[in-house]
């Protein structure tokens, strides 16, 4: 009924809510929440239980509407978590002219918008893409953006500005006729000889871009007769000779600035304009070494600028009194000082703490903003030698995993710790980046419990590599508990199980043992016995291995009434009198021999094609 009134562009007062897109059930909200930015789609049924509820009880708060209105209606329940931006799109609805305006971000709250803010949470959890996303998301120009990525290397000159050799082309400045009329009376007042034609050579690139009848008024003006006309042009010509047999540069010093003197100028000669200094990786430089004396100005007050000012040195301040003038407010008698328009956004990664810890006096000037691993990249798998598993599960167990040993987030795999082409994470880049930051920074220590085969067989990184390495690989992920990820289709579909599926969609067991014999065919059944009758009946039921209370190889026959799961219809006959249990999916007949071929170390290659 009355969410109609809301029009794409429409911002709340306070800018925490603007309306993006819409359609005929929903709208597209951007929320703008304690700095993060983030889009939402709102129901339009939704929302006009809100408005209603509001317009009833216009001193009740976002809770109040969550706990009188949550599983009342038919919208799903859950969408009241969206209660906050919900009760100010209503209070949009309501009061359109009064709570909505059309302002600039940069006219919002800053407590919403924080001036200094740090991004904050494992490895590959987005926070450089969240910092673009927001970026973007609020237009903000390419030249108002000011980038930089800390390092062990990095220090106050290379973050502010400092005094370079740098390779100088020498260049003629280009005076006009007043200016040059100047110069000659200066060198006549100075009692130069031969004045004009001392002054044709040194000035001789600006006289060569005028006329006779031009040089003439500047002698005029001079007090000079025409006839020195002459002794000009014969000094442009010493002038313009000497310049094609010097050198075509030279080395000279000068003030070079850096990112942050780059983004503080663009600020001050913006001041409209938001501008945005973005530091990549903020813990793995020394803050104190970088900011310097810059640590003062990062006590800002409520309206943006610094509290504290600080002096300039002599060099900076000339650079700045020539850049932006002396009257500027951003170098005014010599002084820094970070103007409102002025914004400083960080990330850091929570596994570098160690490298330059950030001292407490240093954090508490920023905003904090953690950003925890989602795991949404649901349709990623891993690629193990045509064995796929889901990266999520993956993902899922080694962070438990690291948690158990470590009590600690910070060493957890972010949603994009990679970047996989076409959401299918190599086989290469699993190994050699994936396990080898596992490794390297997770498990050298032997913590984390993660490179093992079984509860008692560990494995090294190494050992994942060469002629058994992807067999290995393999059993590891299967030791992990990893989920595969294929069809369902796919995983279900065996002999004598799901016979209403196409055959040529039916993937079946390989088994490839080290001396190059080969199990494989349109029966997986089949392929199980085979691959059992040549390991050795025997050797496998001594194993142990049990299914649901039975033995998986066994020489006892299964009676129907003894059985509750029909495994005795399930049993086919091995040599020498032994039986193995047959109803199971592809998957688990290749765990199953997986873990055969572990506790037997026969480094079988076991896969469903």
């Amino acid at each position: 009924m009355m969410s109609g009134k809301l029009n794409i562009g429409d911002i709340s007062i306070d800018g925490k809510v603007e309306i993006v897109d819409e359609d005929r059930l929903c709208y597209l909200v951007r929320n703008i929440s304690k700095g993060a930015t983030g889009l939402r789609t709102i129901s339009k049924q939704l929302l006009d239980e809100f408005v209603a509820f509001y317009a009833a009880n216009p001193d009740a708060t976002a809770n109040d509407a969550r706990n009188t209105l949550s599983g009342q209606t038919e919208i799903d329940k859950y969408e009241y978590g969206y209660a906050s931006t919900l009760m100010i799109m209503a209070k949009m609805v309501l009061d359109n002219s009064a709570e909505m305006s059309k302002k600039n971000l940069s006219l919002l709250n800053h407590e919403e918008h924080p001036f200094q803010q740090i991004f904050y949470g494992a490895p590959g959890t987005g926070k450089s893409h969240k910092v673009k996303e927001f970026l973007e998301l609020n237009k903000v120009p390419k030249e108002n953006i000011f980038r930089t990525t800390f390092h062990p290397d990095s220090d106050y000159s290379t973050f502010v500005g400092t005094y370079k050799p740098i390779m100088e082309r020498i260049s003629e400045h280009l005076f006009n006729k007043n200016e040059l009329i100047s110069k000659l009376n200066e060198m006549k007042k100075q009692g130069i000889t031969y004045s004009p034609h001392k002054f044709g050579a040194k000035y001789w690139y600006s006289l060569k871009q005028l006329s006779n009848a031009d040089i003439k008024d500047i002698l005029s003006a001079c007090g000079l007769s025409d006839n020195y006309t002459v002794e000009i042009v014969k000094g442009i010509a010493i002038g313009e000779d000497l310049l094609k047999k010097s050198k075509e540069s030279k080395i000279v010093y000068g003030f070079i600035p850096q990112v942050f003197l780059n983004a503080y100028m663009q600020a001050y000669r913006k001041p409209d304009e938001e501008i945005y200094l973005i530091i990549e990786e903020i813990n793995r430089g020394n803050c104190a070494q970088i900011f310097g004396d810059l640590f003062q100005l990062l006590d800002r007050d409520e309206d943006g600028y610094s509290e504290y000012t600080i002096k300039a040195d002599a060099d900076l301040r000339a650079f700045l009194e020539e850049n932006l003038g002396a009257d500027n407010p951003g170098i005014k008698d010599g002084e820094l000082c970070l103007p409102s328009n002025f914004y400083i956004y960080a990330t850091m990664n929570t596994s570098d703490q160690s490298l330059f810890p950030i001292d407490s006096a240093f954090k508490r000037r920023w905003d904090w903003d953690y950003e925890p691993i989602k795991y949404k990249n649901t349709g990623w798998v891993i690629d193990i030698h045509g064995i796929k598993y889901s990266w999520i599960s993956f993902q899922k167990e080694i962070n438990k995993r690291i948690f158990d040993a470590t009590s600690s987030e910070d060493k957890m795999l972010g949603d994009y710790f990679v970047n996989p082409l076409n959401k299918v994470i190599t086989e290469k880049m699993f190994l050699n980046k994936v396990l080898f930051y596992l490794w390297n920074d997770v498990c050298k220590d032997g913590e984390g419990d993660i490179f093992k085969l079984s509860d008692t067989e560990n494995i090294s990184f190494s050992d994942l590599h060469g002629d058994d390495g992807i067999q290995k690989l393999v059993s590891m992920m299967e030791y992990l508990g990893v989920q595969r990820s294929y069809d369902d289709a796919n995983a279900q579909a065996e002999d004598g199980i799901n016979d209403g599926f196409n055959e040529s969609t039916k993937k079946h067991l390989k088994v490839v043992f080290p001396d190059n014999t080969v199990f494989y065919s349109d029966n997986s059944i089949e392929t199980l016995v085979e691959t059992i009758n040549k390991i050795g009946p025997e050797k496998v039921a001594n194993l142990g291995i049990m299914m649901s209370g039975f033995e998986f190889v066994s020489k006892h026959k299964i009676t129907v009434d003894e059985d509750t799961s029909n495994y005795g219809y399930s049993q086919k006959i091995l040599d020498n009198g032994y039986y193995v249990i047959t109803k199971s999916t592809n998957a688990v007949k290749q765990k199953q021999l997986l873990e055969i071929s572990n506790k037997l170390s026969l480094n079988l290659l076991v896969t469903i094609e």
